[in-house]
């Protein structure tokens, strides 16, 4: 892939930011309407692959990671958020390095949206709540498996209405969707391909193939940032999909999340997250599949150690059971704004992953660096 796109992945974000900048941008706490809310990450990972299999062979794998959010509010009730994503879409072959190849850039969500005292209405391609350790599991690989149930690239709508109770702030919420089979799921740079209903495949049929239903919960903090800055939270959810074409059967979920943190000092606190996830049927398979996740990271100044571990367990009808796990042990340290062009805020990491499948175990070294920007755009007087 010619090094100018992910040269441009990383230049874009910091050349928004001083733009914004130029034009008074407020706060990233928000804005009242009319204006814009921007947020997103910049990641470049460099990783070293050893996998016990000699015949396959060392790899190195450098690649950049971008993810914008925006949010343009008409008002204070009616908005439309998009999220664009850009990220290596082509994995590369066991054993062969990939030096920032295969990156595409795709469009994760793209939705209209009416809130109003606590109920919120949502509709177009959707990312419907189900689990969180996919999200904010810590380590350079912490999320590698609770990714396997995440529901992306769906088009559908759903609400949500919030409450207080017990202490807590808490959220329910419904979507409907079926899988994205339309230009909108494919990628630009290297194109990722798009689904087709004769693929089959959990959630992948004709209409309204597929419901989930989410209830969370946090103490201290937004429920969206629950983990990072909340002293509690859970959530509890349920999903259907249908199988579709050549599936064995419609698939059915059912889990579990919690996260708690413990303040050990001025300067020091311990997140602890656990997430169980079960499901019938996984992804239209004759299979039943189990994924526990949980971990620990030690916040200790501008340091933070975690370590994480995933259990993903295919439960094969009238076979024996594939078992997947995976460990990851990382250090992160914040630079801050030490390194800013434009308020960004960077840090940088190492991470040691193992991971065990069918007989076989990858040893990964990885290094990250990243940054965090936002801010927002007023655009009325």
């Amino acid at each position: 892939m010619r090094p100018i796109i992910p040269l441009t992945l990383m230049i874009t974000p910091l050349i928004m930011l001083s733009s914004a900048r130029a034009a008074d941008v407020s706060a990233s706490d928000g804005c009242n309407g009319p204006c814009i809310e921007y947020s997103g990450t910049l990641e470049l990972n460099a990783e070293w692959l050893r996998p016990s299999d000699d015949t396959i062979g060392n790899s190195h794998l450098i690649g950049p990671t971008l993810e914008s959010n925006f949010k343009l509010k008409a008002n204070d009730e009616f908005s439309f958020i998009a999220k664009i994503k850009s990220e290596p879409v082509i994995d590369a072959e066991a054993g062969t390095s990939q030096i920032f190849g295969g990156v595409g850039t795709y469009l994760d969500v793209l939705q209209a949206q009416y809130e109003v005292n606590g109920l919120s209405i949502w509709a177009g391609k959707v990312h419907p709540a189900f689990g969180r350790a996919w999200d904010v599991t810590p380590g350079l690989h912490g999320t590698d498996l609770a990714e396997s149930y995440n529901l992306l690239n769906r088009l559908g709508g759903g609400a949500s209405i919030s409450f207080e109770a017990g202490s807590l702030s808490n959220r329910f919420e419904v979507s409907a969707f079926t899988l994205d089979r339309t230009i909108l799921s494919e990628s630009l740079f290297n194109n990722r391909g798009r689904a087709d209903l004769s693929d089959g495949g959990a959630g992948n049929a004709s209409g309204v193939a597929s419901i989930v239903a989410a209830l969370d919960g946090c103490m201290g903090a937004e429920i969206d940032s629950c983990y990072d800055d909340g002293s509690l939270g859970y959530q509890l959810a349920a999903r259907y999909q249908n199988g579709g074409s050549a599936s064995y059967g419609n698939e059915l979920g059912f889990l579990g999340s919690i996260n708690k943190s413990v303040t050990l000092g001025e300067d020091t606190s311990l997140k602890l997250l656990a997430e169980a996830a079960w499901f019938r049927n996984f992804e239209g398979t004759a299979d039943n599949a189990l994924v526990v996740t949980g971990s620990a990271a030690l916040d200790f100044g501008a340091m933070t150690y975690s370590l994480a571990y995933s259990q993903k367990r295919i439960l094969s009808l009238g076979g024996a059971d594939a078992t997947e796990h995976l460990a990851d042990a990382t250090i992160m340290y914040a630079l801050g704004d030490t390194l800013s062009l434009a308020g960004e805020k960077w840090s940088v990491g190492a991470g040691y992953t193992y991971d065990r499948a069918d007989g076989t175990n990858v040893q990964t070294v990885g290094l990250k660096l990243s940054s965090e920007f936002g801010g927002s755009i007023p655009l009325a007087k």
